[in-house]
Formats: C-alpha cells, sequence, structure tokens
C-alpha cells in the first residue's frame, strides 16, 4: 500500500462525514484510512461504523493524550509508504493522492528523502501562500523556510518509516507537541520532494 491517510479527531463527528466524501471522490484507490479518536465524547463512532467505502478504514480510540499522541498511534499503526495527517475539519481535493503517489516515484530511489510536499488552498480553492519558487524542488523544510523564505501553508506527506525514526515526544500531563518540532528534526537528516500543485483544502481562518 503505498498511502496512509490518517485523520487524529476529538469531538469531531459532525465535520467528519465532508472528509470522509472527499476520500470517496479520490481517482487514486491505493489508500487506506486511519482514523485515531483522542478520547471523544460524541458520537465518533457511531458515524464512522455507518460508512461503507471500496477503501479499508481503521478505527481506534485511545484516552485523550493530545494530536501528537494520536499521530504517534496511527504511524504505528499504518500500512502505508507514506503517511498524510488529514485533520477533521479539512478535506481533499480530488486528485490529491494521484498526485502525491505520483510524484513519490520521483524520490523513492533516493536515500534522504523523507518524502513529498505540496500546496494548500481553502475549501473555496483560494491557495494559501505563493507557492516554491520553482516548480519542483528537492530539498529540506529547514532550507525552504530560512534560504528560499518559503512562507505558504506546505502539506508535507512523509514516509511512514521517517515518522517511526522521529516518534513526537509524550510527556505526562503535556497534550499539545507542536509539529514544526519533529519536522525540523527530520529536516537535518533528510529532504522532501517538493511540487507547486494544491493537494489539501483547510479551514478558512485556521491558523497555521
Amino acid at each position: 500500500m503505498i498511502i496512509t491517510v490518517f485523520t487524529p479527531t476529538y469531538n469531531r463527528a459532525h465535520l467528519l462525514p465532508r472528509l470522509f466524501e472527499s476520500l470517496v471522490k479520490q481517482t487514486y484507490r491505493d489508500f487506506e484510512w486511519i482514523i485515531v479518536d483522542d478520547g471523544s465524547s460524541d458520537n465518533t463512532a457511531e458515524v464512522i461504523n455507518e460508512w461503507d467505502a471500496d477503501f479499508p478504514i481503521r478505527y481506534y480510540r485511545k484516552e485523550n493524550g493530545g494530536k501528537h499522541t494520536a499521530i504517534n498511534v496511527g504511524v504505528k499503526k499504518a500500512n502505508g509508504e507514506l503517511f498524510l495527517i488529514l485533520d477533521s475539519d479539512d478535506s481533499l481535493p480530488k486528485d490529491s493522492l494521484e498526485i502525491i503517489a505520483k510524484q513519490n516515484d520521483a524520490c523513492s530511489s533516493k536515500k534522504d528523502c523523507a518524502g513529498v510536499c505540496g500546496l494548500m488552498a481553502h475549501h473555496n480553492g483560494e491557495r494559501i501562500g505563493g507557492g516554491f519558487p520553482a516548480e519542483e524542488l528537492y530539498e529540506s523544510s529547514l532550507y525552504l523556510g530560512y534560504k528560499l523564505g518559503v512562507t505558504c501553508d506546505l502539506l508535507e506527506v512523509f514516509k511512514a518509516s521517517v515518522l517511526r525514526e522521529f516518534p513526537f515526544p509524550e510527556i505526562n500531563g503535556e497534550k499539545f507537541c507542536p509539529e514544526v518540532l519533529v519536522w525540523n528534526r527530520i529536516a537535518v537528516k533528510y529532504k522532501l520532494y517538493c511540487f507547486n500543485k494544491v493537494v489539501y483544502y483547510r479551514e478558512i481562518g485556521r491558523a497555521s
């Protein structure tokens, strides 16, 4: 399997159907969807149990510990080569997974490749930020930010093996860990294959 789509969720049952529909419409089918419920008190499980799809959907429930702990669980469970984090209030363009799988072919032979990186837009199609200075780049995320000045919202799709190498730190009582902490650690060792195509829709007004 090439892609694991992963969704961490907490009391977002009302938003998950839109996300599900965006996956049903994907033009690429070699993927699974893993949902980790971070201790929701709503009807998340009931909503998921109503779905019927031609791709695997695996649901796991855990004690509330924060998004970063849910990601660690999802990475351990993933069967896909690539691990795409899809938040519960977001969605994917219908050709997103097809584009990601195709772009992954370009870096699959590179030993220092951590995965691929595309662009984000709002659900209305408005791209967030200006994109990359070239149509395709092979650089670390640190180089993109500090040397090239790339500031747009990016979708980093890492190899599951890389995320297993760099798990999120878990501290008792701490329910937040910024993703950039781990992404920067990865960037010291690995690069991303970057492309100027929108592969992710996010909610308008949500902080980066």
